[in-house]
């Protein structure tokens, strides 16, 4: 079966490129052909002068070069240091994801172009209204006259409320029923889309956690192993207290800190090197959830810090999930010195993962 995915942008940051090439894995392992619709985004809450005096002109300029020149990449809309990176992740994109040219105006025309039979929403912050235009493209607004097969994997809504206002939150009522069936990643959200939609989703695995360690070491084989042991501080949101957190570890273990921040990301900071960092790293320190998610695939020893602003949601499912609750903390602790057992770690798991896959080999089965 071909199926369409609806996801966030494409090359905005490691994890949400990641989770989509490895839902993309998976579905081909289903012995279906997955292809990742590509389109613009405006950010909730962007006022109409910053779109058409910053935003409108890259996109006018995107499509010029997918109508004319041939183009294949999309580049995101993220202002700000993070699109340094836009080029190495342009190019993983271009050699491992399977994606649709750039469509200006996603519509149903342009899913019977591309043959696609299956609509999947998910994952990552997809259901986070403050981010993207959730009823348009991430309920399938744009489908809604459509009897095709829609399916929603593990979306987050990444908060523990609902986030929506009462006027969108009818439309998604009717939206959310036109789906065979729909998960959410963080538990919290099994309520919140039962109590305010009035649907059942079942709890589902982020997809870059149902493939294995040896998948990603696949994709980074060609980064030389780090001659040095360092404590990889990936840090979203940066704080004294998170530095401290940092550099007390690296003294614990004896090495130094290879930090990547928000901030300091270079152009040639690739997704391959970003997954080395977990691969060499002695030690990780992190507030960021996908950072949380490769500490446990290469089974790190680690410390998660909560993120307020970005959602405590998400790190509350994993900790309920991987039954680390000391490893996930508020402020700075001390250095846990009895490392993690993760064959407990990897039967939780386990469970879940099955579950997971059930959900999906079920539901596209019929």
């Amino acid at each position: 079966m071909k199926i369409g995915i609806v996801t966030m942008p494409l090359c905005a940051n490691y994890g949400g490129t990641l989770q989509n090439w490895a839902l993309q894995q998976v579905l081909i392992k289903m012995g279906h052909e997955p292809i990742t619709l590509r389109f613009p985004v405006m950010y909730q809450g962007m006022s109409s002068v910053h779109y058409w005096l910053k935003v409108f002109p890259i996109q006018l300029a995107r499509f010029i070069a997918h109508k004319f020149i041939g183009g294949k990449y999309e580049m995101p809309m993220t202002i700000g240091p993070w699109k340094k990176s836009v080029m190495g992740m342009e190019r993983f994109v271009d050699e491992h994801i399977n994606v649709t040219e750039y469509l200006p105006n996603l519509s149903m025309d342009d899913v019977r172009r591309y043959g696609v039979e299956a609509l999947i929403v998910g994952s990552d912050q997809i259901w986070r209204p403050v981010m993207y235009d959730a009823v348009k493209y991430y309920f399938l607004g744009f489908a809604k006259d459509s009897d095709i097969l829609r399916i929603a994997y593990a979306p987050s809504v990444a908060l523990d409320r609902w986030p929506y206002k009462e006027e969108t939150t009818v439309q998604l009522r009717e939206l959310i029923k036109q789906f065979t069936a729909v998960s959410v990643r963080e538990e919290s959200s099994v309520k919140l889309v039962k109590d305010n939609l009035g649907i059942d989703a079942q709890w589902a695995l982020d997809p870059t956690m149902l493939l294995k360690k040896e998948d990603y070491l696949d994709v980074c084989k060609n980064v030389q192993m780090s001659e040095t042991p360092f404590v990889f501080a990936y840090i979203l949101d940066m704080t004294e207290e998170k530095r401290e957190m940092a550099e007390r570890t690296a003294k614990a273990v004896g090495c130094s800190v290879r930090y990547l921040t928000a901030d300091k990301v270079k152009s040639d900071d690739t997704i391959e090197k970003w997954l080395a960092n977990f691969r060499d790293a002695t030690y990780v320190i992190t507030d960021s959830y996908h950072g949380t998610v490769f500490s446990l695939i290469f089974q790190k020893q680690f410390f998660c810090f909560y993120n307020t602003f970005r959602g405590n949601a998400r790190m509350d499912s994993l900790k309920k999930i991987s039954g680390l609750d000391d490893r996930f903390v508020t402020d700075c602790q001390e250095i846990q010195n009895d490392n993690i057992n993760y064959t407990e770690v990897e039967q939780r798991f386990r469970i879940m993962n099955h579950k997971s896959i059930s959900f999906l080999e079920k539901t596209l089965l019929g």
